[in-house]
């Protein structure tokens, strides 16, 4: 990052922060991007204020695709199944198209405004070439990829983003000059930023450590490399390992009685049927086809292949990791637990359901983001309001695929705001982080960013109906 960037701050936010957090949030999804890269940012020299702002807004751009389209596929399949579509996965793929349009419109607004907020304006204005082409060369083959998949999306996008945004920064594409980043000039707008961000940008990030080798830095992606390698061979068309992950033949069964009937296929696709001896209702889980598992295989591959742990250190550091995840998610998993039985709830019943019955009477608008905000998660914020969204649209003769696309990018952006996602990232950072004050910033920009999706989807959807 240093050789390449020249410890200059833009470049690194970009870099880092835009399009290796696309390719990180396609290949993991559920906020990973934000505690991941916030203590990278942080150990870069930004202040944690800033870095976990960057972050939030950026990452806002990216959700919808998280987890190889979990949002889409998981989130909204209940929607559009319900909606008795002719072609359920056209209709998905539509929507996904129709997402990623309304979330390059999203992103021209806020990436900006998360590179002034990160920085000064100053930097933004002696930059903003730069900014441009890097925020285009992610959102564009995002785009071209959502037209065949809902997906691969955020995977494309962080691929192509990461290349053409080194490629920017390899060729001083847009970027101002070095002497100005290096602070030989004075900016008024910095100087007005207060002591935090120059001293940011003062202090070196690569002081304390020396550059590491290649070969350390090669082993040091293989984890992501290796997940993105794995997601793409487990769901490329032409391979044929889908059908063989998500198989249901040969499984063991038994009877719970009256709570359902419990399976475990050869694919370990885990089934419960019949639950509570009500007919078609039934749960897969498809163990082998969740992002989560591969990635979690290549990060295993990484610790046994490394040379400070080997397979004789495998057991102990592996240990130490699962239990560091299971003190974390602890608290998060019970909240998506009951966030998930209430989003099953809200479609339990058919035509009588609450969300067909609040569908009939709510405007388009309501769901969006408030589920992001409270659940702390886009999917959960689809699965809640996406039926009510369908229902509505239905009701009123709107296009359902627009329709929602329109939850999908405000459940997106509304993640921006999500006091789950702050808390978290002020966690990893070990400092106190002002959520009322990150909160009250970015409202503005993120009621800007709704605006230019509606605007984008609707003219989208005009064009391409």
């Amino acid at each position: 990052m240093e050789g390449l960037t020249g410890g200059r701050r833009v470049p690194q936010l970009m870099l880092l922060g835009w399009s290796f957090m696309w390719l990180l949030e396609g290949c993991s999804g559920f906020g990973t991007p934000i505690v991941v890269l916030v203590p990278v940012l942080v150990r870069l020299g930004f202040p944690a204020g800033e870095a976990v702002t960057f972050m939030l807004l950026s990452n806002a751009c990216a959700t919808a695709f998280g987890a190889v389209g979990t949002r889409i596929w998981y989130g909204l399949g209940t929607a559009v199944a319900d909606g008795g579509a002719a072609d359920a996965d056209a209709d998905l793929r539509r929507t996904g198209f129709l997402t990623a349009i309304g979330l390059t419109a999203a992103s021209a607004v806020l990436m900006p405004a998360a590179v002034a907020l990160a920085t000064s304006r100053g930097e933004l204005r002696r930059n903003a070439g730069f900014v441009a082409l890097a925020v285009a060369g992610t959102c564009l083959p995002a785009v071209a990829c959502a037209y065949a998949s809902y997906e691969f999306p955020a995977v494309a996008g962080g691929l192509a983003g990461c290349a053409a945004t080194a490629a920017l920064v390899r060729f001083e594409v847009g970027l101002e000059r070095r002497a100005v980043s290096e602070g030989t000039e004075a900016d008024p707008d910095e100087e007005a930023g207060g002591g935090a961000k120059a001293a940011a940008a003062a202090s070196p990030s690569s002081a304390a450590l020396p550059p590491p080798s290649r070969a350390e830095a090669l082993r040091s992606c293989l984890p992501v490399a290796g997940a993105v390698a794995l997601l793409l061979l487990t769901r490329g068309p032409g391979v044929g390992l889908k059908a063989l992950l998500t198989s249901t033949t040969p499984r063991v069964s038994a009877s719970l009685g009256t709570y359902g009937d419990v399976s475990l296929s050869a694919a370990l696709v885990f089934g419960l049927d019949d639950v509570l001896r009500q007919p078609d209702v039934d749960f897969r889980l498809q163990t082998l086809y969740l992002p989560s598992a591969w990635l979690a295989l290549a990060g295993a591959a990484t610790l046994a292949t490394s040379s400070a742990v080997g397979l004789r250190g495998f057991p102990g550091a592996a240990g130490a990791a699962c239990r560091a995840c299971a003190g974390r998610l602890g608290h998060a998993a019970r909240a998506l637990v009951g966030a998930l039985v209430f989003a099953e709830l809200m479609v339990a019943g058919g035509d009588d359901s609450p969300a067909s019955v609040a569908g009939a009477r709510l405007a388009g608008a309501l769901g969006k983001g408030l589920g992001s905000f409270f659940a702390g998660s886009s999917t959960v914020s689809n699965l809640t309001f996406g039926p009510i969204q369908a229902a509505a649209a239905g009701d009123a003769g709107f296009d359902v695929p627009a329709m929602l696309a329109l939850q999908t990018c405000g459940a997106s952006v509304g993640a921006a705001v999500c006091i789950f996602h702050i808390v978290a990232a002020g966690a990893v950072v070990s400092g106190p982080v002002d959520a009322g004050g990150i909160v009250r910033r970015l409202l503005p920009w993120v009621a800007a960013a709704d605006a230019a999706c509606l605007g984008a989807v609707a003219a989208a959807q005009a064009i391409v109906r």
